[in-house]
């Protein structure tokens, strides 16, 4: 496995999407395999071990809050200014701890010009969700496994 640790100076250029000032690459290699197997699913230096694992067949319990870059279920997170940028699927959002306050189709707008939180009222509803589920499980992990 190959990956960088951060991005480089160059993609925080001002012309520079904004999705693109938080994207690494990160390749995986196996000798066993022929040919290039190409995934565009976004990953996140979190889902390396889970991926690794995963690609070993390891069946025994470990914890980590990333999932393989084979799981269905995924979301991409960075704390930025004390609010959360977040992917899942194919919207990327902003959450303030609270709400989301920034929604955007990647798909239509990966410039992130239409913030769709007035007109997309379900999918709000799904990602809130989501995330207030990721975020209360990671806190409550962390309360509890941390030393005083």
């Amino acid at each position: 496995m190959i990956t960088a640790d951060h991005v480089s100076h160059l993609a925080k250029l001002q012309n520079a999407k904004p999705l693109k000032n938080h994207q690494i690459p990160i390749l995986f290699y196996d000798p066993s395999t022929k040919g290039n197997i190409i995934h565009t699913k976004r990953i996140q230096q979190i889902d390396i071990l889970p991926s690794v694992l995963n690609y070993l067949n390891y069946t025994n319990p470990f914890m980590s809050f990333g999932n393989s870059y084979q799981s269905e279920d995924h979301l991409v997170i960075n704390l930025i200014n004390e609010k959360y940028h977040c992917i899942v699927d194919d919207y990327y959002f902003v959450f303030d701890g609270h709400a989301i306050i920034e929604l955007y189709d990647l798909n239509k707008d990966q410039d992130l010009r239409q913030n769709l939180v007035s007109l997309e009222i379900n999918t709000l509803h799904m990602l809130t969700n989501k995330i207030k589920a990721y975020l209360q499980s990671f806190h409550t992990y962390f309360n509890q496994h941390s030393t005083p």
